[in-house]
């Protein structure tokens, strides 16, 4: 039993290498290019908003809703890209041949993208810092809830990036994925406002927006890197993003079985 078990372990830390060093040829230029966009959108939504709503503090607040959300643009490139494979070359059923249960290959790729996007997400810290300056404290930040709720996060967006793919058939359904999924789910995922601001308006829209698990990354994000008051509490963030995690992941798991024929 503990040999089987060390072979699966052996087998998916080659395939999460691999996928590690495609990513280390690729990561100067999405840095830059994620790098690019932290900046247009703290300029503008940080400093320029800052300035015509009076409210200190929003570039701040832009910056972590953006450490937050990076991970969720990078969702069409992932889907758009393993949808390609499965309808042409098919490496994915190489991988299937491994002798490891297919699950577990699923389970390898969403975890590859989670590292991948942790990592770029990371990177981009330091350069928020100096755009900020004295604006935004690291010494604000609860490190034991960032890093538990920062992996939780990144987990999430690799199983809920894989379940598109189970359920998106081919690349010609991939212009309706922004339109339908990407920006409706952003634009009520409170990057531009808070939960609580929202109730204050409307106690409908509010209630309602808490189907929406981005609206739970934002808010717990920033708790942890603001401070808790003005947010939902980071336990019930946690907690219903791990659910969200969860059952994304099993769902998308039995869809691709399905999909790809697994035995």
């Amino acid at each position: 039993m503990s040999k089987s078990i060390f072979s699966f372990v052996s087998v998916l830390y080659q395939l999460i290498r691999r996928d590690f060093y495609v990513f280390i040829h690729e990561l100067r230029g999405k840095f830059f290019d994620t790098s690019f966009v932290l900046f247009t959108n703290i300029l503008v939504f940080g400093y320029v908003f800052e300035h015509i709503n009076n409210d200190p503090g929003f570039a701040s607040f832009i910056f972590v809703g953006a450490i937050a959300s990076f991970g969720f643009f990078e969702i069409v490139g992932r889907v758009a890209t393993l949808i390609s494979d499965m309808n042409g070359n098919k490496v994915i059923s190489y991988h299937l041949t491994l002798p490891v249960p297919s699950s577990y290959i699923f389970i390898n790729i969403a975890i590859s993208w989670a590292i991948c996007t942790a990592i770029l997400s990371v990177c981009l810290i330091p350069i928020g810092k100096i755009l900020l300056f004295n604006q935004f404290s690291l010494s604000a930040v609860s490190y034991m809830k960032f890093v538990p709720f920062f992996l939780i996060t990144n987990l999430f967006f690799g199983f809920f990036s894989l379940w598109l793919s189970s359920v998106i058939k081919d690349a010609s359904n991939l212009g309706s994925l922004w339109m339908r999924v990407i920006n409706p789910l952003f634009m009520f995922s409170g990057y531009f406002y808070t939960w609580k601001s929202l109730y204050g308006i409307s106690k409908v829209s509010a209630i309602l927006n808490l189907v929406n698990p981005l609206l739970y990354i934002m808010e717990g994000m920033r708790s942890t890197m603001l401070g808790p008051k003005g947010y939902l509490p980071y336990s019930v963030c946690i907690i219903v993003v791990s659910l969200f995690t969860v059952g994304f992941g099993y769902d998308a798991i039995k869809r691709m079985k399905k999909r790809l024929d697994c035995v």
